[in-house]
């Protein structure tokens, strides 16, 4: 079994090889793991796509609630992707990673 996700150079893969899952990081999930997984879940693949996805609606969400009312105002922004896109482009944005190191 394989899953790929890529998105702008974002490459998750998980592969399953003699009785373990592994994301080429430090995460293996054998044989035990897995059964365990699947005694609660359907599939790894769907559960891991549907937690991603869920992830990245909780994210927009947060997102939204805190920029929305500032990016309206503005004549040029018209909806909720373009509100995301004025504060990905805002001069002083910062990723969680790049607030974290700081």
């Amino acid at each position: 079994m394989a899953i790929t996700i890529n998105s702008d150079g974002i490459t998750l893969d998980l592969k399953w090889t003699d009785g373990q899952i592994s994301t080429g990081g430090n995460v293996t999930i054998n044989e035990r793991d897995t059964k365990t997984l699947l005694n609660d879940i359907q599939s790894i693949e769907s559960w891991a796509i549907g937690a991603l996805a869920g992830k990245i609606n909780n994210c927009r969400k947060r997102l939204l609630d805190e920029h929305r009312s500032t990016y309206m105002s503005d004549a040029s922004v018209n909806t909720d992707d373009e509100v995301l896109d004025a504060v990905f482009a805002a001069s002083g944005y910062k990723d969680a990673a790049t607030r974290a190191a700081e």
